[in-house]
């Protein structure tokens, strides 16, 4: 066996026990080495999915971090990535043991999401944080927090540990980083606010002024939901109350 056969039979092994390990070598020495893979990462699972680990405790937890271990091929040497790649298995494997929990998918999502708004960078700021939202009639806008709109079915980020009540409510939120603090804020939006949050995030590195952002988020409502610009300016003067700032121009 050559050494580069000996090395992917020795690696295989640390992925999955159950395969033959490599001649010439001592189970009890390679078993310290699986569990160092193993526990890494699982403790990287462990610390960004902790409501979806307590209530699906942790013998069918374990579970699923073993066969993720064996099974699947990470794509990223990050750290970070292991999370992510891991709620990807969960949507792509349709497990047998997981079907009593529809609303898996969108808890995984829902705590994956506190660890992007965490790392995610910030934004280069180019203008000043003033009163220019209040003040000026027609600002022109550009945040300066990273922000997500997201859609889910059941009310995931109200879950807490050991959760029972699993009632569908369809929620739509709005995801940011709190400024000066940076903590994480997750708030319940209309459907109209969601909206004009959601063009605001489709004007990406460009500015937009406030009767831009109400004309293009009412082109996409019925007319009874209609946002004027009055409406819009005090729905982000709330959202700037938070901690949801903007830059001016």
């Amino acid at each position: 066996m050559s050494l580069h056969e000996q090395l992917s039979c020795m690696t295989q092994w640390l992925r999955d026990e159950e395969l033959p390990l490599p001649p010439n070598t001592h189970p009890s020495r390679l078993a310290v080495y699986r569990e160092l893979v193993y526990n890494n990462i699982g403790s990287f699972i462990d610390v960004t999915f902790p409501v979806a680990r307590s209530i699906l405790k942790e013998p069918l937890w374990t579970s699923l971090k073993q066969k993720f271990t064996s099974e699947y091929v990470c794509q990223s040497p990050y750290f970070y990535e292991i999370s992510h790649q891991f709620r990807q298995w969960i949507d792509e494997s349709n497990l047998p043991d997981l079907s009593p929990f529809p609303w898996l998918t969108e808890l995984l999502h829902v705590e994956w999401m506190e660890l992007m708004v965490e790392i995610a960078p910030d934004t280069v700021m180019t203008g000043s944080v003033i009163d220019d939202l209040a003040h000026v009639s027609d600002p022109l806008l550009k945040p300066a927090v990273p922000f997500w709109v997201l859609g889910y079915h059941w009310p995931v980020h109200r879950w807490r540990l050991n959760w029972t009540d699993f009632e569908p409510e369809p929620v739509i939120l709005l995801v940011y980083r709190k400024f000066p603090e940076l903590d994480i804020r997750m708030e319940e939006l209309s459907a109209s606010e969601a909206c004009l949050f959601d063009v605001l995030s489709r004007a990406d590195e460009q500015s937009i002024t406030l009767s831009e952002l109400a004309q293009k988020s009412s082109e996409l409502l019925p007319l009874n939901l209609r946002i004027s610009n009055d409406q819009a300016r005090q729905w982000l003067l709330q959202r700037e109350e938070l901690g949801f700032i903007f830059q001016y121009a």
